[in-house]
């Protein structure tokens, strides 16, 4: 692949999603939304984060596939995002945690 060809996919893949995104934006922003659709819409995080622990644990360079920083790290997280109830907050801990360990091993 050239440089040029990388640059328009990279700038084609760019406008499009802006574009998608301001559209919903625009269409839908001023309408209140369902409340199905808010209750699907609180559970997506958690999803996109179990299915990235998931992932973690099953492949990866160790024995089972994840190593002391990140179980220490996930607990953190996991902890300070339950009796916080910010995932932000959560994944900051965590995160801080485990470039903390993984810095001192």
């Amino acid at each position: 692949m050239s440089v040029v060809s990388g640059v328009a996919m990279i700038l084609t893949v760019g406008l499009s999603t802006y574009l998608f995104r301001s559209g919903v934006i625009l269409f839908v922003g001023n309408r209140p939304l369902p409340d199905r659709f808010v209750r699907t819409l609180q559970s997506v995080a958690p999803a996109v984060l179990s299915a990235l622990i998931v992932t973690m644990i099953a492949g990866g360079e160790g024995v089972s596939g994840i190593e002391l920083p990140e179980i220490v790290a996930l607990g953190v997280g996991g902890t300070t995002a339950r009796l916080s109830k910010n995932l932000i907050l959560g994944l900051a801990a965590g995160m801080s945690v485990f470039w903390g360990l993984d810095w001192l091993m």
